[in-house]
């Protein structure tokens, strides 16, 4: 695939809605019965992921990726893989 350089207003309002994300998906990591929160968390770590391949920001969507995929476990009641878990600290 090749890179394209996107206008910077275009960047800075991708990471602008990414970063008004992150204190949702955390409120709903300390509310893990709330089960509607925790939907909607990984609703936006979906979007974070998808929006960020498409700009090409692979790292940050392969980090998203596994956060969603946490979440997914968690909103279907079961654990999630502790070792994916263990990536999202690094």
């Amino acid at each position: 695939m090749v890179a394209v350089e996107l206008p910077p207003d275009i960047t800075a309002s991708f990471v602008a809605e990414a970063r008004s994300y992150l204190p949702q998906i955390a409120g709903s990591l300390r509310r893990l019965d709330d089960t509607e929160a925790l939907s909607e968390a990984y609703r936006f770590a979906h979007t974070i992921k998808s929006s960020a391949a498409m700009m090409g920001h692979t790292g940050l969507s392969q980090m998203a990726e596994l956060l969603e995929a946490d979440l997914e476990c968690i909103v279907l009641g079961d654990m999630p893989d502790p070792k994916r878990t263990a990536q999202l600290g690094r």
